[in-house]
């Protein structure tokens, strides 16, 4: 049953698990978000999804998984090409998108991510002055790629998700100094990697234009593996559910994206911790401000980041 806005933010008990008003605080930011992304799609007609763990949490807690600490969106590469287009001047001041090769920072995200300026989202293992990025309490939104089902076009397919990732962690993560690394190296500086990342993409837009029956989130960082490859008829369709005190989109096939996703028995809670379970988020402090006061920043080193 859905939740009025005025008891949200109350602690409550989820499932045997303790759901602190901090918590609530934090997913109350981001339903802000999402209930500005969902007025945008609909401005424009775009389709997307509850994904990953919101399917999950939509499905079985008719709103967030009790641990969760974020959202999570799926959009078909068409849909979202068109939003990634236009999102950036359509949000509000206090949300930024972000995504590899956007903008003055060094985002290393292969897909959207949309902030809240005012808050603090902060990945401890970001912190060592390697990473330049807002980082704000955020959303996850991802593309829904066609998935080829001829044997050479998977190994090719997958081939490629490999290379990308090694391309998305260089050069804050190094990624070694064999030969293969070398030459990875080499033409990571010849073409940059915003260009090498623009080139995948196409390459995903050309996929989801001709495979059509089979569907993967390839940019994700959990790579092509069987639980993230979909039919794409299980998400022609959407219904609208719960989730906290809004509805949102699920795919009318949802068990089968859930069972594929986390096996049979995604009904049956397990304790269990985000999946950024090294986050530092705070709703009352922006993210600049902790930055400086617990991570021994300078405000003349985050100047220039929005």
């Amino acid at each position: 049953m859905a939740v009025s806005r005025e008891d949200f933010l109350r602690e409550e008990v989820r499932d045997g698990v303790v759901v602190p008003a901090e918590r609530k605080a934090v997913w109350a930011v981001l339903l802000d978000m999402l209930e500005i992304l969902m007025g945008i799609c609909e401005k424009h007609g775009l389709r997307f999804f509850m994904a990953g763990g919101s399917m999950l949490g939509a499905a079985r807690h008719s709103g967030f998984i009790p641990w969760d600490d974020d959202i999570d969106i799926g959009m078909p590469r068409k849909d979202y090409n068109k939003l990634r287009r236009i999102l950036a001047d359509e949000l509000p001041e206090h949300l930024i998108v972000q995504w590899m090769g956007y903008g003055n920072d060094d985002s290393y995200w292969p897909f959207i991510k949309i902030r809240n300026c005012d808050t603090a989202g902060i990945c401890t293992y970001h912190t060592d002055r390697h990473m330049r990025h807002n980082m704000g309490i955020f959303m996850d939104i991802f593309p829904i790629d066609g998935f080829p089902q001829n044997w050479l076009a998977r190994r090719i397919y997958n081939r490629l998700y490999i290379e990308f990732s090694y391309l998305r962690r260089w050069p804050t993560i190094d990624i070694g100094n064999r030969p293969a690394a070398r030459v990875r190296k080499f033409i990571y500086r010849l073409w940059g990697r915003t260009f090498l990342f623009s080139m995948y993409e196409h390459y995903l837009t050309l996929c989801s234009r001709v495979c059509t029956k089979k569907a993967a989130e390839a940019v994700a960082f959990v790579g092509v593996r069987d639980a993230f490859i979909w039919d794409v008829a299980w998400f022609e369709d959407v219904i609208w559910h719960d989730f906290e005190y809004l509805k949102v989109p699920l795919p009318r096939e949802f068990e089968k994206c859930l069972s594929r996703h986390f096996g049979a028995n995604w009904r049956i809670p397990v304790r269990g911790t985000a999946m950024h379970t090294q986050l530092d988020m705070s709703t009352t402090e922006g993210w600049k401000q902790v930055l400086v006061e617990k991570y021994g920043y300078t405000y003349a080193e985050l100047e220039n980041l929005k």
